[in-house]
Order: structure tokens, then sequence, then C-alpha cells
């Protein structure tokens, strides 16, 4: 539902400022018509209707923002010109902005997706163990079982980390504990601090060693 919600954000604020730049692109062709050739006299603007301007100028703005340029639309006039130069500039950004948004919310899908990879396999399990046995499990303790691995995964503080992770690996053995001991487990180490005593430890593979058995 999030990653639902991103993507509608990410649509609506691109129709907003498509539409709003390009009936800013308008008003300022406007302002510069007297005796010059302009857009708006370009393209017959000045007698069209009022639903034509407005296809006109999204369609004008999505295609400069998006820096595909077609060629059927451009700019005339100096000033035009200008203003159209800065509206390239700022496409570039706003669609960089709006490339990664997408990667992100793809990325946060895929993991989700994982998570529901994971759920599979453990009704698999289940399954098996229920034949294994014969017998079926408690509705109470299949329901603890499902719950348990929900927070797990939900709460798994070592998942982007383990498994041989890169930039783990590629990190100095200092900042690679200070991550794990100092950042990830900062609470948990915290409030056992009598028994692990983190700051005697701070660069101890005693604690990073721990760490991983926490989870």
């Amino acid at each position: 539902m999030k990653n639902i919600y991103s993507v509608f954000r990410l649509i609506l604020l691109t129709i907003l400022i498509m539409y709003f730049l390009g009936c800013f692109f308008f008003l300022w062709s406007g302002l510069f018509t007297s005796g010059r050739y302009t857009f708006f006299k370009a393209y017959n603007l000045d007698n069209a209707g009022g639903l034509y301007q407005t296809l006109t100028a999204c369609y004008f703005s999505l295609t400069t923002l998006s820096t595909v340029g077609y060629g059927d639309l451009s700019p005339k006039s100096n000033y035009e010109m200008f203003l159209g130069m800065w509206i390239l500039l700022g496409g570039v950004a706003f669609f960089s902005y709006i490339m990664g948004s997408f990667i992100e919310i793809i990325s946060t899908f895929n993991q989700n997706l994982g998570n529901e990879d994971h759920t599979f396999e453990l009704h698999n399990w289940l399954a098996l163990l229920v034949r294994f046995r014969e017998k079926p499990i408690p509705n109470s303790l299949y329901r603890q079982i499902n719950e348990h691995y929900k927070h797990y995964w939900a709460n798994d503080r070592l998942s982007q980390i383990s498994g041989g992770n890169e930039f783990l690996a590629a990190l100095p053995r200092q900042i690679k504990r200070s991550l794990v001991v100092h950042y990830l487990f900062d609470d948990v180490f915290y409030n056992f601090r009598f028994f692990f005593n983190p700051q005697k430890y701070k660069d101890s593979k005693f604690l990073y060693d721990i760490a991983f058995g926490l989870q």
C-alpha cells in the first residue's frame, strides 16, 4: 500500500509541475508578444480554445522537462528560449529525482516480495512437519510461529549486512565493529551495559561476535 501511495504521489507531483510550468511559460510568452514572432503566433494559439491551449502547454512543458524535445513545439523569441533553458536544467534535476524515487520504490517492493517468499517457505516447512507427524499443529501454536517470524523479518537488523555483504566486508575492522556494536545493537548493549561494558570492549571482537547471535 505504501508503494502504491508513493507512485501516486510521484505521478501527481509530475502532473502538477507540468501544468503550472506550462501555464507559467504561456504567461511569460504572452508578456512579450508585441511585435515579435513568438510561441503564440507560431502555433496560432492566440485564438485557440482554452482546452487546446492547456494541452499544448502541458505537452510542451513535459517534453521540455523530460529533455525529450520532439521539436514539434519550440520557443521562438529570445525571452522564450531563455526560460526554456532554465526549464531544461530544472528538468534534468527533477527527472533524476523521479528516477531515484522509482528505483527506491522498486527496491522496497522487491524486499517485500522477499519477505513473502520467506512466508511461503515457512508455510511449506510447517506443512512438512504436519505430514511427518501425521497430526495438525494446534492453531494457537501455528499463530505463535507465524507472529514470531513476521516480527523477526520486520526487525532483522542484520538482514542488510549478513551473508557476506560486500560493503561491510570492505570496511576497516574498527569501523565495521563500530557499525554493528555501537549503531545496530547500541540499545541492546546499553541496556545490558553492566554485563557487556561496551565502552571497555568497544573495539573487541567479543561484542561483534555476540551481536550476530542476538537477532
